[in-house]
């Protein structure tokens, strides 16, 4: 069975993602912190912690093992000041 990581799987698109997805595939759920949201319903769904996305080596140690990836993060952008 493939393995597909969701980064943001907190959020709610991301979360939303791993409903759909879990019953045909293994999932890596990333996310920041634990207890956002209750994956423990799903025994296909494997929860690893990286605190900050932009922290290359923590995020590919974490994505070890995944054949997909879907970045599922909220986008966020300052806005200009006038």
């Amino acid at each position: 069975m493939q393995r597909i990581a969701i980064v943001g799987a907190s959020g709610e698109l991301g979360f939303r993602l791993v409903q759909r997805l879990c019953c045909r595939y293994r999932i890596v759920a990333i996310a920041r912190r634990a207890g956002k949201k209750d994956f423990s319903g799903w025994e296909a769904v494997d929860v690893r912690l990286v605190a900050d996305a932009r922290d290359t080596p923590a995020l590919a140690a974490a994505l070890d093992g995944c054949d997909a990836v879907i970045d599922a993060r909220y986008i966020w952008l300052p806005q200009a000041h006038s």
